[in-house]
């Protein structure tokens, strides 16, 4: 297990290293929302004696236009967040799913959801219990993010969360 927690962290940091730290350092951490934006990330917290161990989850799949269909670099994000679930079984999600501007309120709502579930479903498949996904929920464009792209807008989070 350690072994598996050390090679997890070192891919986080060497994608973070790559990807990340050219946009970080144009980035006004103010003003970021709660946890949506920018990073992507996976933590293995070090347990707490008599507490069960849990992952800290925040992970982001985005979307094509007008689609629920997920992706290579989808699949991969919940293909990590499913080993990571495997290692800390406690650990609980919450899957909120979100769209771009354009298209209905009704539309949207329903395609968020339908990405939401999406998400879900692969993450079961992947090996997740079910049991351990708490929401899915769909917000449809009534969360839009400030000056970033259409793609960023469309988007799919994972998180842990507390019980």
């Amino acid at each position: 297990m350690k072994t598996l927690k050390t090679v997890l962290l070192m891919l986080m940091v060497a994608a973070l290293m790559s990807g990340c730290l050219a946009k970080m350092q144009n980035t006004d951490f103010s003003t970021l929302g709660p946890g949506d934006r920018e990073i992507n990330a996976v933590l293995i917290l070090d347990p707490v004696e008599d507490e069960p161990l849990v992952a800290n989850i925040r992970q982001k799949v985005l979307f094509d236009f007008d689609s629920t269909k997920l992706d290579a670099p989808s699949l991969a994000i919940i293909n990590t967040v499913a080993s990571v679930m495997k290692e800390n079984p406690d650990t609980v999600l919450a899957i909120k799913g979100h769209t771009d501007k354009y298209g209905s309120d009704q539309y949207n709502e329903e395609l968020s959801n339908a990405r939401a579930v999406a998400v879900e479903n692969a993450l079961v498949e992947a090996g997740v219990d079910p049991e351990s996904i708490a929401t899915v929920e769909g917000f449809g464009k009534s969360q839009l993010l400030k000056d970033v792209t259409n793609r960023e807008n469309r988007r799919v989070l994972i998180l842990s969360i507390d019980d």
